[in-house]
């Protein structure tokens, strides 16, 4: 009796996969010697052919394009302005009894006490200046000067920064803490501020963790237009032993760099990372052709990678837009939406309209 494999599997099997500039199913990746034995065995009828696959070929696409544009994104985002997370410990068994318990005696006792707002603390000096204020789980130190530096400390919920400024009074150094205990500080994030004379902007900012270091240029808007993405080196405990060894340098792993337009706006946006360039323009040409964009239409938008048009997308008005797919230099597929659904499929080869697929 013939066995058939799972229909989850044979469809997993069958998705294409696009490699060198070549379509392939997937299980000709594993098999090299079965490629094109499975597309032999029918004859191509151009009337019967719905384009079907070329639909769940342009969602994978857009899938891992929009995923790896978010993940960078967010990555940028994260390490330019880093959460502060406080570790929590899971509690025992017996501690969350013990919790609940006491959360029901809590609840009844505050049936009976009317609820007190926290309250602002301040310690002074002699001089009747301020030292300390308390408010909450919140604690403030105002200024104080260290090594003719000013420096302002915030703690709260164990976590605790410290800012240091300069005789300017502008920002050179950010220090993040984790506060379990004094024993147990550590220093999680150090962010680094320079500049240039009297200038209120930095013109460079450095953020240091135990794993990565980001190196960035600032203009003279204080707009970041280079990061570099440096790894730390982890040194094991052989390493620390040995005398002789010598310390590692950081290792460059990504460069992005931003381009602005008069107005602020980022103009483009390109990615180095080993061998492969990425790079997204944004045009305002549309929108500067209005007077005041009362729609917020978006910039039109281009992708390349490694020098080539991957994707383009080109606004009409707010919801109505046509993206355009390039394959290779003979295929390229443009979908057009009205109203953000997608109402038509526009299908090329070597420039010339070959078919349309329309959606109702």
């Amino acid at each position: 009796m013939e066995k058939k494999a799972p229909s989850y599997f044979e469809t997993l099997m069958f998705r294409y996969s696009f490699k060198d500039h070549t379509v392939r199913y997937l299980f000709e990746e594993a098999y090299p010697d079965c490629t094109g034995i499975y597309d032999s065995t029918g004859f191509y009828s151009e009337s019967l052919d719905d384009a079907n696959w070329v639909d769940s070929m342009l969602v994978s696409l857009e899938e891992a394009r929009l995923g790896e544009e978010v993940f960078n994104f967010l990555e940028d985002e994260a390490n330019f302005h880093p959460p502060i997370i406080e570790e929590l410990e899971e509690p025992s068994l017996d501690s969350q009894n013990s919790e609940e318990n006491a959360n029901e005696d809590s609840e009844q006792n505050n049936a009976s006490v009317p609820q007190v707002e926290t309250v602002e603390k301040r310690l002074l000096d002699s001089y009747n200046r301020l030292k300390v204020m308390e408010f909450g789980s919140e604690l403030f130190f105002p200024i104080q000067k260290e090594k003719g530096d000013a420096v302002l400390i915030h703690y709260s919920d164990r976590a605790a920064v410290r800012l240091f400024y300069d005789e300017f009074f502008r920002l050179t150094k950010k220090e993040h803490w984790n506060m379990e205990s004094v024993q147990n500080a550590k220093l999680k994030l150090v962010e680094k501020y320079e500049y240039n004379g009297d200038s209120k902007n930095p013109v460079q900012k450095i953020i240091e963790s135990d794993t990565n270091v980001f190196v960035s240029k600032l203009n003279e808007n204080g707009l970041v237009i280079r990061t570099q993405k440096y790894e730390v080196p982890q040194t094991t405990e052989e390493d620390s032993k040995k005398s002789d060894s010598k310390k590692r340098s950081n290792k460059l792993v990504s460069t992005t760099t931003w381009t602005y337009d008069q107005k602020n706006r980022i103009t483009s946006e390109t990615v180095s990372e080993k061998s492969k360039v990425q790079k997204q323009v944004f045009i305002y040409d549309k929108i500067d052709r209005l007077e005041d964009n009362p729609d917020n239409i978006p910039p039109d938008y281009e992708y390349y990678e490694n020098g080539v048009l991957r994707t383009k997308t080109e606004y009409s008005t707010k919801g109505t837009y046509r993206t355009t797919i390039v394959f290779d230099k003979v295929n390229t597929v443009r979908a057009e939406y009205e109203n953000y659904i997608k109402v038509r499929d526009v299908y090329y080869v070597n420039g010339v309209q070959k078919r349309i697929k329309s959606y109702e």
